[in-house]
This record gives C-alpha cells, structure tokens and sequence, in this order.
C-alpha cells in the first residue's frame, strides 16, 4: 500500500524502514509497505480494515498460483500415463488393501471348529446326524479348574489309549482320586456342597474328549452319591479320605471282585473238547478262559476279529501265551466257523433293562448265526453295567468313531498302508460310517453270567432294584 508523500515530507529527518514481502511460487509479487517512524500516526478503524483486507487478498491469489502450477505439473504427468496406456495397453488396477510395501492383502483363516463342522454335515450320514460327533483333541482354551490328571485322562479317551468298559471305569476312578486329593474347599463353603460342581466341570470336559461308556457313568453317579451323603461335621481331610476309600471299595467290590464271581462261575461251563468262539478283546472272557486252562480243562478258542482296531490280536496274543489253541479268522468267515463251533462267549458294554446287550458292533451278528446253529450264547457283564435305560436299535443312541480309521488297509499293526479311501475328504458324494456299538436282542441270549450267578438276561431290572442305592 503506497504511502502518502504528505506524511513523508512532514518528517524528513527520520528514519523510514519499508518492509518488502515477496509471496508467491510462481513468480507473483505482492508488494507490503510498511512504514516505521519515529511518531507513527494512529489510523483508523476503516484504514486497519483495508490494510487487512488487501493482505488477504494478496495471500489468496499466491496460494491460487501455487494450485495452478500444482495442476499444471499433475496433468502433464496424467498425459504421460494416457500415452503410456494407449501404447502399452490397459493395466490391472492394483488392490486399494495393498500396505505401502506392496505385499498383496492377508486372508482370514476360518475357525477350525467352523470347518470341522462344515465338513460334519457334508460327510455325515442323515440317519446319524443326532449322535455327538465332536472331540476335544487338544488342551486349546481350557477352564482354568480341570486338574491335569483328567486332562490326561482325556486326551488317552480321545485318542482311543484306552478301551474296555473295565479299563475305562477305573482309570476314571483313579483320576478322581488324585482330584480328590489335590481340592480345597474354598471359603465359606463345604466339601459336601462344592465338591460336586468341581467334578462336574471335569466330567463336561472328559465329555468333550469321548462320550462316556455305561460303566463310566455307573461309577460317576455313585461318586455323586457318596459325596452327598457325607457328614458335615467331618473335616476336609477327613472327608476326603471318606472318598477315597469309597472309591476303592469300589473298584475292589464291583469290579475286581465281581469279575473272580463271573469267571468262576463261567469256566463251570466250559467242558473238554469244546470249541468255544469269542469276538475282539474283552478282558472278562479272557479271564475265563485263562481261568479254564489253568485248572486242567483242554479246549479250543476262534477268535473273531474285524476291521478297523483289529482288537482281536490282543486276545490272539494273551491266549497263546497262557497255552491255549487258538485259531485266528475275521468276521467274514464267520458262517463258516459256527460249523464247529460249541459255545459262544461274548463280553458285554452294557446290559440294558430290557435284556438286550449292548457290546461291540458286531456281537448281534455273532449271535444271530449262534441262534441259527442252535449254538449257546453266553454274555458275561458285571452288574455295575446293568442300566435302566432300553434299545430296541441301535440307532438312536451309539457311538460315532473317525472315518479316517477305516481307511488304513494294512494288516501289520505298525505300519500304515494307503488304500482307495485315502482322498475321501475331497470325494463329493462318498461318506464313511463307523459306529462302535450294536444291540443283541434277549431272544438271541441264552445266559447272562455276572456275580450274582447265572441268569436270564431279562432279569436285569430285578438285579438293579438289587442295587438301587447305587444307581439313584
């Protein structure tokens, strides 16, 4: 802003300093006077204004020159990229996710439960799409309150460490007795109270693992039992030893016990030169026919094994080193075998309240040809796995083994030998199915031997009204 020449002339011996400010990128001056002297005059209100405004002014158009130069640089580099386009043809636009290395955008990895139950429902058969096909194979997002021993435990019954009903009930047993040992009653509670979420919480994790056998859940709701009768006035370590010895009364009454019964009064029936056939492994029947052996009688055993565990090796193997003769044939060549066969002796997972034996799958079948070639089936099965509950089939209540088991061919035990199956997972339309368990109608039964003697398979509800206080 010019300065008056008046103004200039009426002190000629001061000094005047003019501050000059060039704005401006492209060249574009804007020329600020500012005067300095020695009795600088005041302005006006009207004169500050103009002042103001025309420094705005100024300030706009350097800052508009700077955008057109910007604009003018950014549209001859876009015509580059027009002429490079029209040249070299289009290009793929790159994703607008790429981070500023370029590294191409990271996928979500889908939950594993997600796809284990995707591929349940794909590969499952409709009819038994109800049974519990989930298990807990790892010790991925644990409580905090399962004890390490039932941890183990679990991981041994996920993993098929550990089979038979027997061996399956006392190692639960066992494990609870360390839980047991290691609990402490927490304040203002009792043992009597408390102690029965704790094992509950364990029992919904060993659920996870494996559905629990009948024997299993025999011994699990007289564990409850007994921890809910306990007196209160009982301190906690005398509780617990209470327990403990309960529970080893337990195993020694029900199991060890009852099992000596059964294999004495089982061996009773086996006569010189009879032929007897069992099926897989079950650790009663072994019992007896060791028991036979060692008190002189001479007899002949066929083991019947089938496809996927091939238990029966381990009864093949126990009995030849007890001296027994033994033959050794699959369930194919079953109808072949019950030609010469003179008892048939058969191990039990349950017996149910309607007579029917619940046992491994492929006992009805035994049993079925047994009848046919008027051949005696005998079921031994301790009574602590006599239940209320009642099968007509096996369909609505069972046991879902993995598809995968089925697939190894080989017939050594340790080693692994690919077969068709091996690519089933990405084969549409094929589903495997692998049930553990059966039902043996009471018709086809002819004796049901357990501690108590040998009885009538039908007469099992009147065994468990014998033993009602355990099986409240």
């Amino acid at each position: 802003m010019a300065i008056p020449t008046e103004q200039a002339r009426e002190v000629p011996n001061e000094p005047v300093a003019i501050k000059e400010t060039n704005t401006g990128a492209a060249g574009a001056e804007s020329n600020t006077q500012t005067v300095n002297t020695g009795a600088e005059p005041k302005r006006s209100g009207k004169d500050l204004k103009a002042l103001k405004k025309a420094e705005k002014q100024a300030s706009r158009k350097a800052r508009a020159d700077q955008q057109g130069g910007g604009k003018e640089k950014g549209n001859s580099s876009d015509d580059k990229k027009q002429d490079q386009n029209s040249k070299g043809g289009s290009q793929p636009k790159k994703s607008s996710k790429q981070n500023g290395k370029g590294s191409p955008p990271v996928l979500k990895k889908e939950d594993p439960a997600v796809l284990e139950q995707r591929f349940f429902e794909e590969k499952q058969v409709s009819i038994f799409s109800h049974l519990d096909w989930r298990r807990r194979r790892t010790t991925e997002n644990l409580p905090k309150d399962i004890h390490p021993a039932v941890i183990r435990l679990g991981l041994k019954l996920s993993n098929y460490k550990v089979f038979g009903s027997n061996q399956r009930c006392i190692e639960l047993l066992k494990t609870f007795k360390k839980v047991i040992r290691d609990y402490q009653t927490p304040f203002k509670t009792t043992l009597s109270r408390h102690l029965t979420t704790h094992v509950n919480s364990q029992i919904a994790y060993l659920v996870s693992t494996r559905p629990l056998s009948i024997s299993m859940g025999s011994a699990i709701r007289f564990l409850k039992l007994e921890i809910s009768v306990l007196d209160i006035d009982l301190t906690e370590e005398e509780g617990k030893e209470v327990l403990l010895e309960k529970i080893d009364n337990f195993i020694r009454d029900r199991i060890v016990i009852a099992g000596k019964a059964i294999v004495q009064a089982a061996a009773e029936k086996i006569q010189d030169g009879d032929i007897i056939l069992t099926y897989l492994h079950s650790s009663t029947v072994n019992d007896v026919l060791v028991y036979a052996k060692n008190i002189g009688k001479q007899f002949r055993v066929i083991v019947v094994d089938s496809r996927p565990e091939f238990e029966g090796r381990a009864c093949l193997k126990l009995l030849t080193s007890h001296g027994i003769l033994c033959t050794y044939v699959m369930i194919s060549a079953l109808a072949y075998t019950m030609q010469e066969v003179t008892k048939i002796f058969l191990g039990g997972h349950a017996m149910l309240s309607n007579g029917a034996l619940y046992s491994r799958a492929g006992t009805s079948l035994i049993a079925l040809l047994g009848k046919e070639a008027n051949v005696p089936v005998i079921a031994c099965c301790e009574s602590y796995k006599f239940t209320e509950r009642i099968q007509l089939d096996s369909l609505v209540y069972n046991e879902l083994a993995p598809g995968d088991q089925l697939i190894n061919t080989s017939v050594d035990e340790n080693q692994e030998k690919p077969s068709e199956l091996s690519d089933w997972h990405s084969v549409k339309n094929l589903k495997l199915l692998n049930l553990k368990y059966d039902v043996t109608p009471p018709r086809l039964i002819t004796v049901c031997v357990c501690e108590m003697g040998l009885l009538p398979s039908t007469s099992v509800p009147a065994i468990i009204n014998e033993f009602k206080q355990v099986y409240a």
